[in-house]
């Protein structure tokens, strides 16, 4: 793959990735005027966005394999159809139900989009040069949630918590005629039998049974615990327990995911240098430090709106620094069955962002400290799957 396709590549599913920050990030400064308006308390709207999240986790099973079947772009161009429906529907939610539902939706059409785009990048490209691209990919990780929780807090205070989902809607529906026009077919071979219950067992068996594969899978996973403890957490640290208005909230998490911009361009340049298993050992060690300084400061009682920015912030750029590798470390043995393990992968990673979100939300007692544990604790994790990934590699072992 020449540059200029790298780059044609990277741009193409970067939008498509995009949703899934847009979808989490621009609606968190309205969470409490949703509660207000439609006469329900915050712990659902936690719930609504706990469901859209393990509707992502869902997704990742079935579009993995539907895309080996019959190609990443008619999957990928229905999964966008579906996201379109459902960002409708919640524009015009008359009640919290509605709104779950829909958000559920939405999340298993979201899912296809993190699927899709890690099977295209694996038709085409080995590690280093997969990791690369995706360290492009996901620079839009970085980029949107600078971007939309300010855009989320302005339009929340200037028209209503509605016009959040109207963005939505239609960010969704230019992504859709993009990739309908730009979008080509990567599955040059799609497997007629893919779907048969004895070959998707067999598929599933086969990247499951590769114990490097659960190394990788753990770092990255470890990661959106805290990541999605921190999205869970942060409306009601920043707003509730330290008085902050949705406008200043969005501020500061903006300059959070500052670390997200930076971090992923850096990891693009040192994957070549450094290979990706040592990229992803200073990401782990990175995220691991500023957990345990979140923590600290938590249990220390400082009650400082920087005590929560500036240990996540550096957490955010370690975060850039463990997702290409690891992802692109799970899916580098599995050429024939790619969308499978992507699936496998996918499911396993936001299934603990899931977990998360009911952790924290369920543990808020309107203080940072929920969200300080869960992540402290999951950069914990993420170092004993960093230990795992040595082992195995060092001794040659799947």
């Amino acid at each position: 793959m020449t540059a200029r396709e790298r780059i044609f590549f990277a741009l193409l599913l970067g939008t498509v990735v995009g949703l899934d920050p847009l979808s989490i990030d621009i609606a968190l400064p309205a969470a409490q005027e949703m509660a207000s308006d439609l006469g329900t308390d915050l712990a659902s709207i936690q719930l609504s966005l706990s469901l859209f999240v393990f509707g992502m986790a869902a997704g990742q099973l079935i579009y993995g394999p539907l895309s080996d079947r019959f190609g990443r772009r008619p999957v990928l161009l229905f999964a966008l159809c579906l996201y379109v429906c459902a960002s409708a529907a919640l524009a015009i939610s008359p009640g919290i139900e509605m709104l779950v539902a829909a958000r559920l939706v939405q999340g298993l059409a979201a899912a296809a989009t993190q699927v899709v785009s890690r099977a295209i990048v694996r038709d085409r490209l080995d590690r280093e040069a997969a990791s690369r691209v995706l360290s492009h990919v996901f620079l839009v990780l970085g980029i949107m949630p600078i971007v939309t929780p300010v855009i989320g807090a302005w339009l929340t205070e200037s028209v209503g918590w509605r016009s959040v989902f109207a963005v939505m809607l239609a960010y969704s529906a230019a992504a859709l005629l993009i990739h309908a026009r730009w979008l080509p077919e990567t599955n040059e071979t799609p497997d007629r039998d893919a779907l048969a219950p004895a070959k998707l067992f067999a598929a599933f068996s086969e990247v499951a049974g590769n114990r490097l594969f659960w190394a990788y899978v753990g770092c990255g996973a470890a990661a959106f615990f805290a990541l999605f403890a921190f999205l869970a957490g942060s409306p009601a640290a920043f707003i509730v327990h330290l008085g902050e208005t949705p406008q200043a909230f969005g501020w500061f998490f903006a300059l959070v995911m500052v670390g997200n911009l930076i971090g992923y361009p850096v990891g693009s340049r040192l994957v070549i240098r450094l290979g990706i298993d040592r990229l992803l050992a200073c990401g782990t060690l990175g995220g691991l430090a500023s957990g345990l300084v979140l923590a600290g400061l938590a249990f220390g009682g400082v009650a400082d709106p920087w005590a929560l920015v500036v240990p996540v912030f550096v957490y955010m750029f370690s975060f850039a620094l463990i997702l290409p590798p690891a992802t692109a470390g799970a899916l580098s043995p599995f050429p024939r069955v790619a969308g499978a393990a992507s699936s496998l992968l996918g499911v396993t990673q936001l299934g603990c962002g899931a977990l998360a979100g009911a952790i924290v939300g369920g543990l808020d007692d309107g203080t940072q400290m929920p969200l300080a544990i869960g992540m402290a604790g999951a950069s914990i994790a993420g170092l004993a799957a960093l230990i795992c990934v040595r082992a195995f590699v060092s001794r040659g072992r799947r």
